[in-house]
């Protein structure tokens, strides 16, 4: 299932808000909306996801926001911490939407992990 076009548009933009801690309430719901899509995709993409849903008594939707529920984790100044840190990696100033959003730690790596995490459990 790919991510409709419409929630890459602006991502590095977003991201720069971000990291720079400038954003705003609607940037950080169109990065969460990002991950989300990410994450929702992987899942339907695992003969598990039946399993993990009637195990955990999650639907779907609720499995792959708790899959992301981390990677938006704040401290006390409200620096989105892992944002931050997945991030510093990669030139926000050139990059393209595309380029933010192959960046690794934004690929399935993480989400596959979150799965195997509740799998496991």
């Amino acid at each position: 299932m790919p991510i409709p076009s419409k929630l890459l548009c602006g991502l590095r933009g977003n991201l720069k808000a971000i990291v720079s801690r400038t954003y705003s309430h609607q940037q950080l719901n169109a990065v969460v909306g990002v991950a989300h899509a990410l994450a929702s995709s992987f899942l339907l993409s695992k003969k598990s996801l039946f399993r993990l849903s009637e195990l955990h008594g999650l639907s779907h939707t609720d499995l792959s926001l708790d899959c992301i529920a981390d990677v938006f984790q704040q401290d006390d100044a409200g620096s989105l911490i892992q944002l931050n840190a997945y991030f510093a990696g990669i030139d926000l100033e050139t990059a393209s939407d595309q380029q933010v959003l192959a960046h690794p730690c934004v690929s399935a790596g993480h989400d596959q992990q979150c799965a195997t995490d509740r799998t496991c459990r």
